[in-house]
């Protein structure tokens, strides 16, 4: 989403004649989403289908003979997912209010998903009170994020990069500093209320930072094999466009026709005009 939004660039007036506590406090009425229904409803549904992505972290959990321990443990997942929700939302909620001067229900929105993103990596491994100050720090580094995305001048209209990027790497981060094992010296991960162990079934020692070494490294090469490939992909769109055979950037003309309009069809489920008299809203 980053390295698209920089090649991509704004949209024609995004940034016009906004000064930096202008674009941090707020956006325009022009480039609000046109339909708050449309977006908590996008919202729920990810929450509902991230049971089932943290879901599959318990092994055997579509087995009609699944164990008493994986059925605890698969419990334990959706617990903290729905406590990592809900903390990332109303905190979220919360901390924008001050900033914008008036409830934004869409940082709920993004809240929630910052909460579950920053839990997924840890979701099997950590306890309910920690899944919750996962959430909690997500949504401060999610704000955070948001807010230096705006100052920067990028166009990011979903708080992509936000909630996604800069909640995914802290997320990475969480699973290693919060996990259940015994001290900073064992670590359970994925094997869940089991330690990592040797052949003879005690726990290997020294995990801690091991692991957290190897988060850090996937962290890295993810953003390398993402952000370049995305790069290359976006850089020959680009050049199709200067080509005239692909619009990459938005165009003023574009823009103000809509590209649904312009690109989509059908588009009667944006004709009001004769449908809004007719109704008692």
């Amino acid at each position: 989403a980053l390295v698209g939004a920089l090649i991509a660039r704004p949209r024609s007036g995004r940034w016009l004649g906004a000064t930096a506590k202008d674009r941090i406090s707020g956006m325009e009425e022009v480039f609000k989403p046109h339909s708050l229904p449309l977006v908590v409803l996008g919202t729920f549904t990810m929450w509902f289908g991230w049971y089932g992505l943290n879901g599959v972290r318990v092994s055997g959990i579509t087995n009609p003979y699944m164990d008493y321990e994986k059925g605890l443990l698969a419990a334990q997942v959706f617990m903290n997912s729905t406590i990592a929700a809900v903390t990332g939302g109303t905190f979220l909620f919360l901390f924008r209010k001050p900033i914008q001067g008036r409830w934004d229900v869409t940082g709920c929105c993004s809240g929630i998903l910052a909460g579950l993103v920053s839990i997924s990596a840890a979701a099997a491994s950590v306890e309910v009170g920690v899944a919750f100050a996962i959430a909690f720090i997500g949504s401060i580094i999610c704000l955070g994020a948001s807010v230096a995305v705006k100052a920067a001048k990028i166009d990011d209209p979903m708080d992509v990069i936000a909630i996604f990027f800069a909640c995914g790497w802290w997320g990475l981060f969480a699973e290693t500093l919060f996990d259940w094992g015994k001290d900073f010296d064992n670590f359970h991960g994925a094997n869940g209320f089991r330690c990592a162990a040797k052949l003879d079934g005690s726990c290997l020692t020294g995990m801690g930072a091991e692991v957290s070494g190897a988060n850090w490294a996937m962290m890295f090469f993810i953003l390398a094999w993402v952000g370049g490939l995305t790069a290359l992909i976006f850089c020959f769109l680009a050049a199709l466009n200067l080509a005239g055979g692909y619009q990459v950037g938005p165009t003023a003309g574009l823009q103000n026709q809509g590209y649904d309009e312009a690109w989509h069809d059908p588009v009667v489920g944006y004709d009001l005009e004769d449908v809004m008299p007719k109704t008692s809203l």
